[in-house]
This record gives structure tokens, C-alpha cells and sequence, in this order.
């Protein structure tokens, strides 16, 4: 089931707001956040390599996993376990803003596809062994 785009901007703007919150209250300084956020743009370095391994690297970097973890870490790790709440909070906080601003992946394309067709580039034909159906140029020949 796929929300409604007003839905998941008013989900990532509450996301963003809590982040803030919880980030002043824990006794950080609020401009941290800006200072770190273009950080977490470093899982785009991916794409420098292949489209595929940029699209993993991206969606990896921008899930909300990663955060969701740190914060566990920092729940059960005994001792001062700032440093992992201080990263899980401005990781949240760019996933938000980047999804509320539209510009992350699941924003550009209305269902899922495959990341050659999201980087634009043609996807690569289908040969088959002979006698078997082959697709080349994206059109199907006997």
C-alpha cells in the first residue's frame, strides 16, 4: 500500500520536529544538526562506482534502520553512550529533511524500479539461447 505524498511529508516534517527536540534535549547544540547534515550524503559516493552499488549504498544510507539500531546501541550499551544518540539523531533528522523535501529516492519514481531506470540509462537486453524467444532492443523477436 503506498501513502498518500501529503501523508509521508507530514510523517517526515513530525520526524524532523522530534529529532530537533530530542537532539536539544539531550544537550546537544541544535546547529550540529546543520553542520552534519550534508555527512550522510556520503552514500551517494556509490554511484561513483556502478549505478547498482550507488542505488544500494543510497537506500542503505537512507533508511531508517541505521538510526533505529545506534539508538538501541545507546539504550543498551551501560556507561555514556552519547556518541551513538548524537549520530542516530542527525541521521534521523537528514532522512526526514530529505524526504520532506522530496529529494530522496522513493520520491522520484511513483513505484519501485529497477536503478538503471532510475540513472537513466537503458537496461541491458535479455539474450536467450537459441531457439528460445530473445529481446533485444527492448522489443520481442522469435
Amino acid at each position: 500500500m503506498t501513502f498518500p505524498v501529503w501523508f509521508q511529508r507530514i510523517e517526515s516534517a513530525t520526524v524532523a520536529v522530534l529529532a530537533v527536540v530530542a537532539f536539544v534535549q539531550l544537550g546537544f547544540a541544535w546547529w550540529w544538526l546543520l553542520v552534519v547534515f550534508l555527512v550522510w550524503d556520503v552514500s551517494m559516493l556509490g554511484y561513483l562506482a556502478s549505478p547498482r552499488l550507488g542505488g544500494i549504498t543510497y537506500n542503505v544510507g537512507h533508511s531508517y534502520v541505521g538510526p533505529a539500531a545506534l539508538l538501541v546501541l545507546a539504550w543498551v550499551v551501560p556507561g555514556d553512550a552519547r556518541w551513538p544518540l548524537f549520530v542516530a539523531v542527525t541521521w534521523a533528522f537528514h532522512i526526514a529533511v530529505d524526504r520532506l523535501l522530496g529529494t530522496d529516492s522513493s520520491s522520484r519514481t511513483a513505484s519501485p524500479t529497477p536503478t538503471s531506470a532510475r540513472s537513466g540509462r537503458s537496461p541491458e537486453p535479455v539474450i536467450k539461447p537459441a531457439g528460445a524467444a530473445q529481446i533485444v532492443s527492448n522489443t520481442m523477436v522469435a
